[in-house]
């Protein structure tokens, strides 16, 4: 895998070490959390698209 994707195997060490200690949770939240604020921004953005309309006319 190390020769496939050009990285040492030792860094492929580190990362599993790492994956395993934990240490990439607060990524993953990070990444959950993201997803959510746009969704939120988007139905936001909906609601006051739809707001615009209705009050143009």
């Amino acid at each position: 895998m190390a020769k496939r994707h050009d990285v040492t195997r030792n860094l492929i060490r580190v990362w599993v070490r790492k994956y395993e200690e934990g240490a990439f949770d607060d990524d993953a939240q990070a990444a959950d959390l993201i997803q959510e604020y746009e969704a939120r921004i988007a139905a936001l953005e909906r609601s006051s698209a739809s707001r615009l309309w209705n009050w143009s006319f």
